[in-house]
């Protein structure tokens, strides 16, 4: 197991931050030789140690000299503390419940296997490799400094978003162009009887928490190399690959804007 921590530097507010990352590797084993897999930890916006490891993997089973078994597992995921003090409370003004305390999240699995072996006294080589990685969803409303999308008050950083908001909004212009006046429908959880127009008081939707940070992934990677020297001056090989890669991405809802005259 090896752990990672690191000051997170994107945070928009600039507080340092820890992060932890544990990664849990095997070994694998090749005739008498033990061979640690490849693993590296990498930031949580871009996961890529799992292609790394791979990559290697797929290399080594079409060198013609690899003989014997190699394979892995890697496991990760993130640790973190929601306890940014400002961004907790720039939420809340904003009434964007945030996330807070401890969460362990974003968990990465990928594990491989790759065999290989001469034959016809060593004038042919074949090989084949396994790969399997899932990636588990993990969203910006995980994070309370990215709960929101941030941006400049008059008096620092405060929560903005949309303002096509769940509320709906009503701009109404004179015969002249100018505007009259800018409305939404009122809640009945506030006093309204969810019908009537009231003067927008800076209602928002808030975007930031349907982003990904981490989209969720299944992959699957197979393939096959073989190769025969039937003579000095003629070699036969053949190479098999296949691939499954399946993940959602995903934005914000977003509303419709219609003009009526």
């Amino acid at each position: 197991m090896r752990v990672q921590r690191r000051s997170e530097e994107n945070s928009p507010f600039r507080v340092p931050r820890i992060w932890t990352r544990f990664l849990v590797t095997t070994v694998a084993v090749v005739g008498l030789a033990v061979l640690p897999v490849m693993a590296q930890s990498d930031q949580e916006e871009n996961l890529g140690s799992e292609d790394l490891v791979t990559d290697e993997l797929i290399e080594q089973a079409m060198q013609r000299s690899f003989e014997g078994v190699r394979g892995g597992v890697q496991y990760a995921f993130y640790n973190h503390n929601n306890n940014n003090q400002l961004a907790q409370q720039i939420n809340e003004e904003a009434g964007f419940p945030p996330p807070t305390g401890w969460t362990n999240d974003g968990d990465s699995f990928n594990a491989n296997v790759a065999l290989g072996s001469k034959f016809a006294d060593g004038k042919g080589h074949a090989s084949v490799y396994l790969d399997y990685r899932k990636l588990d969803e993990l969203t910006k409303g995980a994070r309370d400094y990215v709960n929101c999308s941030v941006s400049d008050g008059p008096d620092g950083p405060e929560c903005g978003g949309s303002s096509t908001s769940a509320q709906r909004r009503f701009r109404i212009y004179n015969r002249d162009g100018s505007l009259n006046g800018d409305y939404v429908l009122g809640w009945e959880s506030a006093g309204s009887d969810g019908h009537s127009f009231v003067p927008r008081n800076g209602e928002v939707f808030n975007y930031g928490p349907y982003n990904h940070f981490q989209r969720p992934e299944t992959k699957y990677n197979a393939g096959a190399f073989a190769n025969y020297e039937i003579n000095k001056h003629f070699d036969v090989y053949m190479e098999v690959m296949y691939m499954n890669n399946y993940t959602d991405a995903q934005i914000a809802p977003s509303g419709n804007s219609t003009t009526i005259s």
